[in-house]
């Protein structure tokens, strides 16, 4: 999918299981995550390993996301595991 997002259109891959549960998201982000750490669009996304219905929203509840997703540089640096949520 293409998003718009400040008028820059940005390429979003979502990977879905055969019972349609979102199981990684994929992009290119604006960083300095470069061996010359300078700024540049980077590889970036994650893997979903798990979602949980609370109310009637089901929402990704365990996941790792990091720079270089898909390649061979890839070494997440957030992990998140949500154990509640409210919605107002």
């Amino acid at each position: 999918m293409i998003l718009d997002i400040d008028g820059e259109e940005m390429e979003v891959r979502l990977t879905l299981d055969a019972k349609g549960r979102l199981r990684s998201v994929q992009t290119e982000r604006w960083g300095n995550a470069t061996d010359e750490k300078a700024f540049a669009l980077i590889p970036f996304g994650g893997d979903i390993e798990e979602e949980r219905q609370f109310g009637n929203m089901t929402i990704p509840t365990k996941m790792t996301v990091g720079w270089w997703y898909g390649t061979e540089r890839y070494s997440p640096f957030f992990r998140a595991t949500i154990q509640n949520t409210e919605f107002k």
